[in-house]
């Protein structure tokens, strides 16, 4: 395993400038962020679903408060309700920045010392499920464990093959398994890739310095199903499939800072449509102008001059141009792409993003997307959702 110490107090630190950092970005337009939303928040999945793992652990601590000794809460009817009440509001989450600020920021903690030191992750947890059947308990959070899965399930496999729930014992078996775990580095520096884009990590003793790798821009990671519900009658969340990305090759090893810094290239007009693309789009929507009218134009403005609005570092990222369009659509850009212009078809959305990107030129792009996606969808082509999705398309072939 990764041999580096890391520093509480830097990793504090660290956890809350992260989350600082993605919830300005998430919640510029958004009043709070629902169980959903949370799964794709950032693109490193560990930390999405150690927020959901921090959160059930706070609704457990609150169910308690419902508890009175004046009533019966072991009479089935009454546990039937409760469970009932728990599933429904578990549908309904709905967090505020504030109130979600702690919950991120513990769950990036969690994230790093599971991914630097997973022995002092492992004790903690077996300490707070003291008094409990720690195998079974572990059994039901390893639906939060993202990465180092073997390990985890190395360990699981060990207590369940009649090791004794000795606290001892148990962590003997837990720091065996550690120190025995074969760790893939791409694995975890994956998860420094993420985690560099938004903040340069830098979580370690000063008496055992790890340079920080900075890769370039990393992909959010697609979330492909549907969640039905948060806690799923408190006994099982569902996995969560995703489908494989090709990741890109490398341009250039340089700090992210320093690229948001430089300034933006100015836009070029795009050239000139044919006829028949056109026709199409106009048949769609009559009252829509071509193509050409809606993105040509005689004044080269740069993308500071177009958007002048309060960059955050989503709208930097996004201003950059990019020949992965995954990369370059924000949090923000895809929630309202899936749910406004696919109905919430996530397949669809990824499917539709996957024939843009393997497309030969702007116009094949805007014509697939007519023909397949605004027709089944009965897109307003002059709507600012679809004018929205041009852009990002017209920015990947200019």
């Amino acid at each position: 395993m990764h041999g580096s110490k890391l520093n509480p107090q830097a990793t504090s630190q660290y956890a809350n400038t992260y989350s600082q950092k993605i919830l300005d970005d998430f919640f510029q337009e958004k009043e709070g962020i629902t169980g959903q939303e949370i799964i794709s928040l950032t693109p490193i999945k560990q930390v999405n679903f150690f927020v959901l793992k921090v959160l059930f652990e706070e609704w457990q601590e609150e169910t308690k408060k419902f508890k009175s000794p004046y009533f019966d809460y072991r009479n089935e009817e009454v546990n039937t309700a409760l469970k009932t009440l728990v599933n429904t509001l578990s549908k309904h989450i709905l967090i505020q920045k504030d109130d979600f600020h702690e919950l991120l920021t513990r769950a990036v903690e969690q994230t790093l010392v599971w991914l630097y030191d997973p022995t002092a992750f492992l004790l903690e947890e077996a300490q707070k499920l003291e008094g409990k059947d720690i195998c079974k308990e572990l059994k039901a959070e390893s639906k939060y464990i993202k990465v180092y899965k073997d390990l985890y399930d190395s360990i699981l496999n060990n207590l369940e093959s009649g090791v004794s729930t000795d606290k001892a014992v148990v962590q003997s078996v837990m720091k065996n398994a550690v120190g025995n775990y074969k760790e893939d580095p791409a694995e975890r520096e994956e998860v420094e890739t993420f985690f560099n884009a938004v903040v340069p990590l830098d979580v370690f003793k000063t008496d055992e310095p790890i340079p920080a790798k900075v890769k370039p821009e990393p992909e959010v990671e697609a979330v492909t199903e549907e969640e039905d519900s948060f806690f799923d009658s408190l006994e099982e969340l569902p996995e969560i499939e995703q489908e494989e990305e090709t990741k890109p090759e490398p341009k250039e090893d340089k700090p992210l800072s320093e690229g948001m810094n430089e300034q933006f290239e100015p836009e070029v007009a795009p050239r000139k449509k044919t006829e028949p693309l056109a026709k199409k789009i106009a048949s769609t929507n009559p009252s829509s102008p071509n193509l050409n009218e809606q993105f040509a134009g005689e004044d080269i403005q740069t993308l500071n001059q177009r958007f002048e609005e309060k960059e955050t570092i989503a709208s930097q990222l996004e201003s950059k141009p990019t020949e992965e369009l995954t990369r370059s659509i924000s949090i923000n850009q895809r929630y309202m792409f899936v749910n406004d212009l696919f109905e919430g078809n996530e397949k669809d959305y990824e499917k539709a993003l996957y024939q843009m990107e393997t497309s030969k030129s702007f116009d094949a792009s805007v014509e697939l997307l007519v023909q397949s996606y605004a027709k089944k969808y009965t897109w307003d082509m002059n709507s600012d959702e679809v004018k929205e999705l041009l852009k990002v398309i017209f920015k990947r072939f200019r």
